[in-house]
């Protein structure tokens, strides 16, 4: 970790807080620096970013290779020890990295949907990785809930979630069943909290912010170009109970 880095971000988190006004609902002072694996949707390019400026916490996150084309990015995300990932194939270094960091107490943030989704009504399948990280180490898991996409001097609405664990799996041989139930539970521990600061953004009477026509051109281009995403996730978890606890 790169302590002129580390020295830098405070400053550039003192800005994005005044920038992005926050209102976190639940524990968020349950979010403590150890290890656990934080999941949370992946709406904005800011999440995660502002967590941190408003909670000053030290999270690992995972992130795209296509960052590292930027040579200050590459400079900043390394001084940082956030953890590359190339989308597609398996990327055993970002794997070892992950289980690194948890062996070593340190929370890492995941978008176990493994990308941006541009729909705020449903999510995409998520990847089997976080519970394999979570098997592998034995980690609690905390779930994390942006209601929009981040917007400047206006209100932003986080919800964090109990910590939950994946200990009905361990101890079993980590196979791709035994990966996809635990992936399933992951799915609706997101989901329960997702409607439940749905639910409370309707009692506050708060609604998504309506996007611009150049916005919204791409939110129906990337809807489209994923459907058969979407349909394949309602395929997944069709059998998920999110009435049970």
């Amino acid at each position: 970790m790169n302590k002129f880095v580390m020295f830098c971000r405070k400053f550039v988190a003192i800005t994005l807080k005044n920038l992005f006004p926050v209102r976190f609902y639940g524990d968020v002072e349950g979010v403590k620096v150890k290890k656990s694996i934080i999941v949370a949707n992946h709406v904005d390019g800011w999440d995660g970013v502002i967590f941190i400026a408003h909670n000053n916490k030290d999270i690992r996150f995972m992130y795209k290779t296509e960052h590292r084309q930027s040579k200050f990015l590459q400079w900043a995300l390394d001084g940082m020890d956030f953890i590359p990932v190339s989308r597609g194939d398996a990327d055993m270094a970002a794997t070892k990295a992950t289980l690194r960091a948890l062996k070593d107490d340190k929370p890492v943030w995941i978008f176990p949907e493994g990308t941006r989704n541009r729909s705020s009504e449903q999510f995409l399948p998520f990847k089997t990785g976080t519970a394999l990280f979570a098997i592998k180490t034995q980690a609690p898991i905390r779930p994390i809930i942006t209601f929009d996409t981040y917007k400047m001097f206006t209100k932003n609405h986080v919800m964090i979630g109990e910590e939950f664990e994946l200990s009905e799996f361990y101890g079993q041989p980590v196979t791709k069943d035994v990966l996809e139930q635990a992936t399933k539970k992951i799915y609706k521990k997101l989901m329960q909290l997702k409607l439940q600061l749905e639910e409370k953004m309707k009692e506050l009477g708060v609604e998504r912010r309506k996007p611009s026509k150049k916005r919204q051109a791409k939110i129906d281009a990337f809807l489209q170009s994923h459907k058969e995403q979407y349909e394949l996730a309602k395929k997944t978890y069709a059998d998920v109970n999110l009435d049970e606890e």
